[in-house]
This record gives structure tokens, C-alpha cells and sequence, in this order.
């Protein structure tokens, strides 16, 4: 994950196949960029990965934009 504001490339991957398994991974990134450098996520960026329903409600409950920005390869 990268946070253009700072402009840190954290280490997070996000390469789980499963939804439950990913969805907290990015509430710990979004939580924390906001509790250590005060920063309010606005927009989210990831291919497929991340395209799910949890994740996007989650996202989308907290002010957050989803944006595809690779295509689907693999389906």
C-alpha cells in the first residue's frame, strides 16, 4: 500500500483470496494512517483484490472512495 500524502510504500499486501481475511488488514492501514499522522483516507486503490462487497461497504461506511485501477485478469 502506498500513502501519497507521506509518501511511504507500507508493508501491507493484501494477496489473501478471502474476503474475512483482507477486509481487516485494510481497517488496520486506514486506522492507522489516521491515529499516527492524522491523515483521512479518501481514496482506495487496488485491482481485484480488494473488489468485495464487505470491503467496499466497509470503505464506503467510512467516507472512503473505492477505485478499480488494474483490470481483472483473473476471471
Amino acid at each position: 500500500m502506498v500513502c501519497k500524502v507521506i509518501g511511504y510504500a507500507l508493508g501491507y499486501f493484501i494477496i489473501c483470496p478471502k474476503e474475512d481475511e483482507n477486509l481487516p488488514i485494510v481497517k488496520d492501514v486506514v486506522n492507522w494512517l489516521q491515529l499516527r499522522y492524522d491523515i483521512k483516507v479518501r481514496v482506495v486503490r487496488s485491482d481485484s483484490e480488494m473488489d468485495c462487497i464487505k470491503t467496499k461497504r466497509w470503505l464506503n461506511y467510512k467516507d472512503i472512495n473505492f477505485e478499480r485501477y488494474a483490470p481483472d485478469i483473473y476471471k
